[in-house]
C-alpha cells in the first residue's frame, strides 16, 4: 500500500478541528477576550487539542481499518481507501500526539498537560474498551469534549463554572447520540444483505458494518436524544441565569437567554439531518445544513453583540429588567 501526502493531510482530519473550539467558551465568559495574553494561551490550547486529537483520529483509524471497510461512508477514508498505510498512520499520530503535548510549553502549566494527559487515557480507554459498551460509549466521547472546556480555562488561569461544563457534556452527549443515529439509518437504508449507492460517491456501500457498541435501531435512541438535547438546554439557561453571568457589564452571560430559540432549532434539525440519512457525523450536518450554518452563525454574532458590543444593551436591560 502506497501512503500519499494527501491522504496523510486527510488522515489527519483537520477540518474536524472545529470540534475543539469547546477551548473557547472559558475565554468569552470570563471577560477575557479583549487580554492578548489571555487570547494568546487560548489558541495555544487550541492547537494543542487539535494536534493530539489529528494523532488519536490516525491511531484510531489504524485500529478499526477492518470494521470501516464495511462501513457506508467511513469505507471512503484514507486507510480502508488504500491512500495511508497502517504503519505510517500509527507513526503520524504519535508524531501528531509528541507535536500536541509540547505545544503547551508557551502556556507554561502543567495543568494543562494533565488534562491533555487525561483526555489521551481517555481515548486509549474508549478504544480499548468503552467504545464497545451501549450508552458508556457516548458518555465517553461526551467527557472528551468536558476536557477541552476545562483545558480553556486552565489556559487563562480562571475556574471552570460547573454549570458551563454541565451545558457542554449534555450537547455533546447530544451529538455523540446524533452520530450514532447518523450510522444506524445508514445501515437501515442498506437493507439487509442489501447494497446502496452512496451520496458522495455515486459507487455500492457495503451493508454489513454493526456499530461496535451495539446499537441497533433508532428508536432506542430516540428517548436518548430528548432527555440529553433537554438537559443541555436547561444547564444552558442555568449558566447564563448563574452568578457568572455577573463577570461582564451590561447584559452579558445573561443574554443568552435570549438566544435560546437558536440552539433548539439547530438541535432539532441535527435530528432531521440525521433522521433522513446519508451523513457520517453532525461535523457533516454543521457544514451542509443551511438551517443550522444559519442558526449556529446568529447564535455567535448574538453572543459576541451581547457580550461586547455596547449598542442595544440599555434596550435589553430596561425590556428584560437585567440589573447591571
Amino acid at each position: 500500500m502506497k501512503t500519499t501526502f494527501k491522504g496523510l493531510v486527510l488522515l489527519a482530519r483537520p477540518t474536524d478541528w472545529v470540534k475543539n473550539m469547546f477551548v473557547v467558551p472559558a475565554l468569552l465568559a470570563s471577560g477575557k477576550a479583549s487580554d492578548p495574553h489571555a487570547v494568546w494561551h487560548t489558541v495555544i490550547a487550541f492547537m494543542s487539542f487539535s494536534l493530539v486529537a489529528s494523532g488519536v483520529y490516525c491511531i484510531n483509524d489504524a485500529l478499526d481499518r477492518h470494521q470501516d471497510k464495511h462501513h457506508p461512508v467511513k469505507r471512503h477514508r484514507p486507510i480502508p481507501a488504500g491512500l495511508v498505510s497502517p504503519t505510517a498512520a500509527y507513526v503520524s499520530g504519535i508524531i501528531w500526539i509528541v507535536l500536541g503535548l509540547a505545544a503547551t510549553a508557551p502556556v507554561a502549566s502543567w495543568v494543562l498537560v494533565w488534562v491533555l494527559a487525561a483526555y489521551l487515557a481517555l481515548q486509549v480507554a474508549y478504544n480499548a474498551v468503552l467504545k464497545r459498551i451501549n450508552v458508556v460509549d457516548v458518555v465517553a466521547l461526551s467527557l472528551g469534549f468536558v476536557l477541552r472546556a476545562v483545558a480553556g480555562a486552565c489556559a487563562i488561569g480562571v475556574p471552570a463554572s460547573l454549570w458551563l461544563v454541565s451545558s457542554v457534556f449534555f450537547l455533546c452527549l447530544f451529538l455523540a447520540q446524533i452520530k450514532r443515529l447518523c450510522d444506524i439509518i445508514s445501515i437501515s437504508q442498506t437493507g439487509a444483505g442489501s447494497r446502496i449507492s452512496d451520496s458522495t460517491t455515486g459507487t455500492a456501500a457495503p451493508a454489513d458494518w454493526q456499530p461496535p457498541a451495539g446499537y441497533r435501531s433508532a428508536e432506542e435512541l430516540r428517548w436518548m436524544l430528548a432527555c440529553s438535547s433537554a438537559l443541555s438546554i436547561l444547564t444552558f439557561l442555568a449558566y447564563a441565569m448563574s452568578s457568572t453571568s455577573t463577570v461582564h457589564p451590561g447584559v452579558g452571560i445573561r443574554g443568552f437567554v435570549l438566544l435560546t430559540p437558536l440552539p433548539v432549532i439547530s438541535m432539532f434539525r441535527f435530528y432531521r439531518a440525521a433522521s433522513r440519512g446519508g451523513y457520517d457525523s453532525p461535523l457533516m450536518i454543521t457544514m451542509t445544513e443551511p438551517i443550522v450554518i444559519i442558526s449556529n452563525t446568529l447564535f455567535a454574532a448574538g453572543a459576541v453583540w451581547m457580550l461586547y458590543a455596547p449598542w442595544g444593551r440599555d434596550v435589553l436591560l430596561k425590556l428584560f429588567l437585567l440589573e447591571p
